[in-house]
């Protein structure tokens, strides 16, 4: 609801701090008071085109804030806005600044934001009849949805929204497979051409590494070769070689020793490497004879390790990325022979949840129907007793074209079309041309299924235009059922519908220091009688006119 309303250097307002109560409010006061000043303050704030007339004259800016309690959908749609969480104690503060340097701003809850976003939240708390653009059921987009929640279909509408993202979740999905289809399709010959190339070679994991080092043996096998040759030739072909020499400087030692045992110990070292050198010379013979130079092996080896650095070029630094690389491409060859019953499953489940969307389409407009016909009767006997009695409103539905023909709100749109007069062709709503015609069809239609709006704040402007009497009794009648469920705003002049607020503010308009400045006040219960009265008997308020109103706002106390 809309707890505070503050409004600084607006129109004739130099500064105004006004509270409110739930219920339902009458905003009263004379002719030419400007009782729909703090209307028009709240259409600028949310979102209505501002004109430099608002700003006051001498004033370079003028600015309105209101205090909302938002109910927890606005709440949780503003927190997301907002990127963060809005505790559940915390209000909805929306702020405009009209500047004559064109430096308008807007703010939510002291951030800087679009005034699109003002629109967007304002749109979800407020309601607005009269000549103010900004009441939902001026654009046709809301219609099903208000018959929806008047018809009882707004359950079956959310059934078949979720049922219809799934089908264009699948149909995404189906799009997806086949691109992924095509594209596998032009590139399978690739991916096969690449499968076989890494296949072709065997590759193991590491073997690189031992083919450079062949390489690298095969490359220098004369010099090596050679080189065995000589230290066999050192050790083991002279005369005496190195093995017999130091078996006799053994043998020499160990007769020694007998003399002075220290010497053992460098006599069995002179025997470990006589056992050493043998072996070496055996090795270096064997590494001689096994080490020819062998220029194919050479051409084999290089052309291998060619065949592997250029796949490492194409794939990866290591083996180990080749055969990574082969695997995803088995990968995409076996994914590409099972694409097909993919493709083939995700069809059949389309092809079901269409004909369910169909079945459960049609059972939607036929319950749309229904209430568009109950819709169009009842409206007609709210009409007649707001004063229109030959005023009808009709529903017409258009049927969604393309593929598929539904949305996610079912098979059809809906449109409501008034007409006030017999004979005329009905228009849409936002083309009825007297604010008072559009606030007393909004106020019928909110009186059918306050539910069917779930806006916590409504405010009725001129909705009593041209009406007294029965019918004046009858749209005070209204406006206070609705207050029930939401916070009521009326602007009025008529006593009838003023004595059933729970609430009355008058608007005042005075000179102060030459200078036209208006004022909002609430009215204490004296001062309702006095108001009441006067709207009765004009400027002249007699004892008959004052009893009257003390009797009007009894009978309305006692409908609260």
């Amino acid at each position: 609801m809309l707890r505070e309303l503050h409004i600084r250097q607006f129109a004739l307002i130099d500064a105004l701090e006004q509270g409110f109560a739930g219920g339902f409010t009458a905003i009263t006061g004379e002719t030419g008071a400007g009782k729909s000043i703090l209307v028009d303050a709240l259409a600028l704030l949310l979102g209505e085109r501002a004109v430099g007339e608002w700003i006051r004259t001498g004033a370079d800016e003028a600015a309105v804030e209101a205090v909302f309690e938002p109910p927890e959908p606005v709440r949780k749609r503003a927190a997301a806005r907002l990127d963060g969480a809005l505790p559940a104690d915390e209000p909805l503060i929306l702020k405009r600044v009209l500047s004559r340097a064109g430096r308008n701003r807007a703010y939510l809850n002291g951030s800087p934001v679009p005034l699109s976003l003002l629109e967007e939240i304002g749109e979800l708390l407020v309601d607005i009849h009269g000549q103010h653009a900004h009441q939902s059921l001026l654009h046709a987009p809301h219609h099903l949805l208000f018959l929806d929640a008047f018809g009882g279909t707004a359950e079956d509408r959310e059934a078949f929204q979720a049922r219809f993202a799934e089908y264009r979740d699948l149909r995404r999905r189906l799009e997806e497979t086949l691109i992924r289809e095509r594209d596998r399709a032009e590139k399978e010959d690739l991916y096969r051409f690449q499968l076989r190339e890494i296949e072709d070679l065997k590759l193991i994991d590491g073997e690189d590494d031992k083919l450079r080092r062949e390489a690298q043996v095969l490359t220098h096998a004369e010099k090596l070769s050679a080189g065995a040759s000589e230290a066999h030739t050192l050790l083991a072909e002279g005369e005496p070689d190195a093995a017999a020499l130091l078996s006799r400087a053994r043998t020499l030692l160990k007769d020694l020793s007998a003399i002075d045992p220290r010497l053992s110990e460098t006599a069995e070292m002179l025997e470990q490497a006589r056992l050493l050198v043998g072996e070496a010379g055996s090795n270096l013979r064997a590494y001689r004879e096994e080490t020819p130079f062998d220029p194919e092996r050479q051409r084999e080896v290089q052309e291998r390790l060619f065949q592997i650095e250029r796949l490492k070029k194409k794939w990866g630094g290591t083996i180990a990325d080749i055969l990574a690389r082969a695997e995803t491409i088995r990968n995409a060859l076996a994914e590409t022979e099972t694409a097909g019953e993919r493709r083939e499953a995700l069809a059949r489940q389309i092809d079901q949840t269409s004909a369910d969307l169909g079945r459960e389409a049609a059972a939607l407009t036929s319950k749309r129907k229904k209430a568009a016909a109950s819709l169009e009767k009842q409206i007609a006997g709210e009409l007649q007793a707001l004063g229109m009695p030959h005023a009808r409103l009709t529903v017409r539905f258009s049927p969604v074209e393309g593929d598929p023909p539904w949305n996610g709100a079912g098979g059809e749109t809906a449109e409501f079309l008034f007409s006030a007069n017999p004979g005329e062709e009905p228009r849409p709503l936002a083309r009825i041309a007297s604010g008072g015609e559009i606030s007393r069809v909004m106020l019928a239609l909110k009186s059918l299924s306050i539910a069917a709006s779930p806006v916590p704040v409504l405010i009725f402007d001129e909705v009593d235009a041209g009406v007294g009497g029965a019918v004046a009794s009858a749209v005070g009648e209204r406006l206070k059922r609705l207050s029930r469920g939401a916070q009521v705003f009326c602007v009025t002049h008529l006593p009838q519908v003023a004595s059933l607020a729970d609430t009355q503010l008058r608007v005042e308009k005075e000179i102060q220091k030459d200078r036209t400045v208006t004022s909002v006040r609430a009215l204490s219960q004296t001062e309702r009688v006095e108001e009441i009265a006067r709207m009765l008997g004009g400027k002249s308020v007699t004892p008959v006119t004052r009893r009257h109103a003390e009797e009007m706002l009894e009978k309305g106390a006692g409908k609260a």
